[in-house]
């Protein structure tokens, strides 16, 4: 079945209107599948459309699926030819990103957002890129991060974190540090230093969070730590943790909790 759409957009006080376009939604639909280990972001309360829409402002979404039951939109930075594949998932409808119409998204539809960003409209209509915050959803759907492409020193960084409501992430299991390792290679920005929250203090010779807690796990890469006091603490993802003087300049990954 064809279908003629007509999508009523309300973004902040404007109304934005995509129609004109046939377009056959069904053949872009998988009732019954979902493709799962690859969701990155979710949102609740929505529809197909939405969650189309939704896929559409992030430039790294490559597919979403939408519970049914739940009315839970799931963003995927895989499709379903570039991962393992879908599978039965009752309840569930899937689709890949290709096949939408861009305008779907309103003003976003022509975003020149980059792959760690999204494409929002804010109340004076204009369209931004901000920082996606992604999440490993099979593992801590509470504890999100935000990869900054932005050469920053680490004080920079925890103050540029913090007045965004999060920190410097925090990285305590050889799971995040995975999930953290994976996504650097997505943006290929995985051979460079990314600032963390780490801080070395040398009265007791001990690494703490900047809230003061021990880092219990470790992932040091070949030569670190250094164990200069003061110094930083980096992810290379392709070589390990490093510390480093903290008026270097790096990119940084902030760490945010629900």
């Amino acid at each position: 079945m064809r279908l003629f759409c007509k999508v009523i957009f309300v973004l902040g006080c404007r109304l934005i209107v995509v129609s004109g376009d046939a377009c056959n939604i069904e053949s872009l639909l998988v009732s019954g599948h979902a493709l799962p280990d690859y969701s990155f972001q979710y949102e609740r309360n929505s529809n197909v459309l939405s969650c189309a829409s939704f896929c559409l402002r992030a430039e790294v979404c490559a597919s979403f699926q939408l519970d049914t039951n739940t009315r839970i939109c799931f963003l995927n930075l895989k499709n379903s030819t570039s991962g393992p594949g879908i599978q039965i998932r009752p309840g569930f409808i899937y689709s890949d990103i290709n096949g939408w119409p861009k305008g779907l998204s309103g003003p976003c539809g022509n975003h020149s957002c980059s792959n760690e960003q999204m494409c929002i409209v804010p109340r004076s209509g204009d369209t931004e890129c901000k920082p996606v915050r992604f999440m490993d959803i099979k593992l801590n759907t509470r504890t999100s991060y935000s990869f900054i492409h932005k050469f920053r020193m680490w004080p920079w960084a925890q103050e540029y974190c913090q007045k965004e409501g999060g920190q410097l992430a925090r990285i305590k299991t050889a799971e995040e540090n995975t999930f953290i390792g994976n996504m650097t290679e997505i943006f290929g920005s995985d051979f460079r230093h990314h600032w963390v929250g780490g801080v070395y203090h040398a009265d007791d010779d001990t690494w703490r969070w900047p809230d003061g807690t021990l880092i219990l796990y470790y992932a040091w890469g070949e030569t670190h730590p250094r164990r200069v006091n003061g110094s930083t603490m980096t992810v290379q993802p392709n070589f390990g943790w490093t510390d480093e003087p903290s008026h270097y300049k790096f990119y940084f990954i902030c760490e945010f909790e629900e």
